[in-house]
C-alpha cells in the first residue's frame, strides 16, 4: 500500500480543527482546509492522504460524499454519537472509518495508522452488515465500475491458493491477526497476501475486496 503523506482536517470549527491538529501533530503531518474544493490542491499523488473530516454537516446528506473520493485518499468522518446505521451508512457512501468527534488522541491515532494502511475502522461486528447493506445498495457508482471492470478483466484465478484462502476470510468479515492465527502464519505475511490481492484485483482495500468475493462467489453456477 502506498505510504501516509499527510493527514487532511476538513471543518468550518476552528476549535474543532485546532483540537484535533493537537491530538495527531506529533504523529502525522497535518494541515487544514475548511472547504472540501480546496482539497485537491493538497493532495500528493501516488501517496495515501487520510481525510479527517468533521460528518455533522453532512449528515443528513452522506450520498453527497460520494463527490469526495478521491484515489489514494482515505475519509476518516468524525461525528457525534452517531448511530451504527448512520455509521454504516458513511462507509456505504464512500468513507473508510467513524470516530465520534470527542475521541481520545489514542483512539484517533490508531484509526489513522489503520486506514493509512488500506483498512477499515468500524467495529468488527458491523463489517458483516456494512458487506449486506453495500450489496443491496447495489454500489455506488464509483464502485459498481470498478467491480464492472476487475469482473471483467480480472478473474479470481489470478490468485494463489494462499492469497484465495485470505480473500475468502476477508469476505467474512476477519481482521488481520484471526486471520493470521487460522493460517498459522504472521500477520505481516497476512498483509503482504492483502497487498498482493488489491493489487491484482485492483482494489482499493478489505471492505471492497469482501464484496467482490460475495458478489464472485454468489454468482458462481452450482455444480
Amino acid at each position: 500500500m502506498a505510504n501516509l503523506s499527510k493527514v487532511i482536517i476538513c471543518t468550518h470549527d476552528p476549535m474543532l480543527a485546532s483540537r484535533w491538529e493537537a491530538q495527531i501533530q506529533t504523529k502525522f503531518t497535518v494541515c487544514q482546509v475548511s472547504e472540501l474544493d480546496k482539497l485537491t490542491s493538497y493532495l500528493t499523488p501516488d501517496t495515501q492522504t487520510v481525510l479527517m473530516m468533521h460528518g455533522e454537516p453532512f449528515k443528513n446528506s452522506l450520498g453527497s460524499l460520494n463527490n469526495v473520493f478521491r484515489p489514494h485518499l482515505k475519509i476518516l468522518i468524525l461525528g457525534q454519537h452517531w448511530p451504527e446505521n448512520l455509521q454504516i451508512e458513511a462507509l456505504i457512501n464512500g468513507c473508510s472509518g467513524y470516530c465520534d468527534i470527542n475521541s481520545t488522541e489514542t483512539l484517533l491515532i490508531k484509526a489513522i495508522d489503520c486506514l493509512s494502511k488500506g483498512d477499515t475502522w468500524i467495529p468488527r461486528h458491523l463489517v458483516p452488515r456494512v458487506i449486506s447493506e453495500l450489496t443491496k445498495f447495489k454500489q455506488s457508482h464509483q464502485i459498481a465500475e470498478q467491480t464492472k471492470t476487475v469482473e471483467a478483466t480480472h478473474p479470481l484465478n489470478v490468485l494463489t491458493a494462499r492469497e484465495m484462502e485470505v480473500a475468502q476470510l476477508i469476505a467474512k468479515g476477519e481482521n488481520n491477526k484471526r486471520i493470521a492465527t487460522m493460517l498459522n502464519i504472521s500477520e505481516r505475511t497476512v498483509k503482504a497476501h492483502l497487498t498482493s490481492i488489491f493489487s491484482k484485483l485492483k482494489i482499493l482495500d478489505r471492505l471492497h475486496l469482501a464484496l467482490y468475493i460475495k458478489k464472485v462467489t454468489e454468482n458462481q453456477p452450482s455444480n
